[in-house]
């Protein structure tokens, strides 16, 4: 299963910080279940600091001019992270406000889901068919996650803030529907051109994609004047909310070698 060490550090990591994200955005919600701060500004500090770590990894083995070059270079294969670039925008957002309105582990068993939705994207985009024993060892494994985690209390512990259960659930559906089609897309761009493009390049192609998607968003919600605040930025830069960041900055470049891996 793991090729060396360090595959098995990469994983043990992806877990670790996979399943503290969760705890660190519930632990910044306020008393009436949301948040101080705008959340989509901490994902674009996010993604912004994920361009700088992408940057400077290049930058070790490579000089300015040949980042200038190879970005001009694959200019057109760039403009392939637009697509996976929108949806993971969509997926970082949502995951504050599906965690507005659920606990923790609600949360993670429902996400549980994706296992079988990537199964059936990755079927679609790389056109191989899985057979039946396959599709059952999917759906096992995924019941198996949810029965292992599942507290069916929990699903009543919804925040007053959406009175929908059906809604709220449909909410985490987008967003495992984001994350597969974005997992399986970006899979098949890095192991289609991995010989040629820079592991770090690539991620320097999506995080600044990314960075103009959550813009779009801060535009067109009207909150694009307010990351400049003294307010907004006096609630971002605290502690728990700067873990968030770290967090999920860690969990976004170990994701991407695991695209990577053969």
């Amino acid at each position: 299963m793991f090729r060396d060490k360090d595959s098995i550090v990469v994983f043990v990591l992806y877990i670790v910080l996979s399943v503290s994200q969760g705890l660190l955005v519930t632990a910044t919600k306020n008393a009436n279940g949301g948040y101080s701060f705008n959340f989509t500004t901490v994902v674009l500090i996010m993604e912004i600091c994920k361009l700088l770590v992408s940057i400077i990894a290049f930058l070790m083995h490579n000089s300015i001019l040949s980042l200038q070059r190879e970005v001009f270079k694959n200019i057109k294969f760039a403009l392939l992270y637009v697509f996976p670039a929108a949806l993971y925008c969509l997926y970082n957002n949502l995951q504050f406000v599906n965690l507005a309105n659920f606990d923790p582990t609600t949360y993670h068993i429902l996400l549980q889901s994706r296992i079988v939705v990537t199964g059936f994207i990755y079927q679609i985009f790389f056109a191989v068919n899985l057979n039946i024993k396959q599709w059952i060892s999917l759906i096992i494994l995924t019941l198996g996650c949810i029965i292992k985690q599942i507290d069916l209390l929990n699903i009543q512990q919804l925040s007053t803030s959406t009175s929908n259960i059906s809604y709220a659930i449909l909410l985490v559906l987008a967003q495992v529907t984001c994350s597969s089609i974005a997992s399986v897309y970006i899979e098949l761009l890095i192991k289609s051109k991995d010989k040629q493009v820079n592991i770090w390049l690539q991620n320097i192609f999506m995080y600044t994609v990314s960075i103009f998607c959550n813009l779009i968003v801060l535009c067109f919600s009207g909150s694009l004047s307010d990351i400049i605040s003294l307010d907004s930025i006096t609630s971002i830069f605290q502690i728990p909310v700067l873990l968030i960041i770290a967090n999920w900055v860690g969990l976004g470049l170990i994701t991407s070698f695991f695209s990577k891996e053969p």
